[in-house]
């Protein structure tokens, strides 16, 4: 991969955390204890992070240090960002949880979430019969 390609995506990723973890640049800097201007430049991707910064960023807005560095396949996967966000926010709330009652939410969204995958593929054929029409 190209090297200011990685770096961008980096940078990417590192604004989208910022953001959907409610923090501001300059509490990131304040934290990260270096200038606004060095978090903004962190950002947009004129400079390199270096990974000890990176893994302080990823303990400020609780990802894995990984989610980071991993490559985006492409500019229209990025769109994805947000929605394994969600699940990796989801997965720390119920990583925080009893275990007992850890199993029983997986269990209970596991059920949940095969009666939506039924009804969505139940209702799909409806939905093209009638479009047809």
């Amino acid at each position: 991969m190209d090297d200011n390609k990685y770096r961008n995506d980096i940078s990417k990723k590192i604004k989208i955390a910022r953001k959907r973890s409610g923090k501001t640049q300059i509490f990131m800097a304040e934290n990260l204890k270096i200038s606004r201007q060095t978090y903004l430049d962190a950002e947009s991707g004129k400079t390199e992070v270096r990974v000890t910064m990176l893994r302080k960023i990823a303990e400020l807005t609780n990802l894995p240090l990984s989610w980071f560095i991993e490559e985006m396949p492409s500019s229209q996967e990025f769109e994805k960002i947000t929605e394994s966000m969600h699940v990796i926010e989801f997965l720390t709330v119920i990583s925080r949880l009893p275990e007992e009652v850890r199993a029983e939410l997986l269990r209970t969204s596991s059920a949940m979430a095969s009666l939506m995958l039924n009804h969505t593929s139940s209702s799909k054929p409806e939905l093209e019969t009638c479009s047809a029409e």
